[in-house]
């Protein structure tokens, strides 16, 4: 296998892997929003937004921040949970995640232009 197939390979995984991701992410903020389980996924997805590859676009990381702030909003007791260490946690994640995501997006796009 060459190099370039083993990049070709590299990329088509992560295409599908994100693909996966991102349903499972819709699937999530769709099915278990009464129950209070987007926390704990969102905590799950801790190493996927922090890790060296932007994985969730700008669309999906505003989608993940949609669903951390409707997961808030829907328990009961709202003021312990909006100010706990977790939420907070996946919402310094978020936020870096979105902050590489537009500067990759934006770089990506710049660079087209100039072709």
């Amino acid at each position: 296998m060459s190099c370039g197939d083993a990049s070709s390979l590299k990329s088509d995984a992560r295409m599908v892997l994100q693909s996966k991701i991102w349903s499972n992410v819709n699937w999530i903020c769709r099915q278990f929003l009464q129950l209070g389980f987007q926390i704990i996924m969102l905590l799950d997805a801790l190493p996927l937004l922090e890790a060296p590859e932007i994985i969730f676009s700008r669309k999906e990381t505003y989608q993940l921040m949609k669903c951390l702030e409707d997961a808030i909003i829907n328990q009961g007791n709202k003021d312990s949970l909006e100010n706990s260490d977790r939420v907070n946690i996946i919402r310094l994640a978020l936020v870096r995640n979105l902050a590489r995501s537009f500067v990759i997006e934006t770089g990506d796009s710049e660079s087209d232009d100039e072709i």
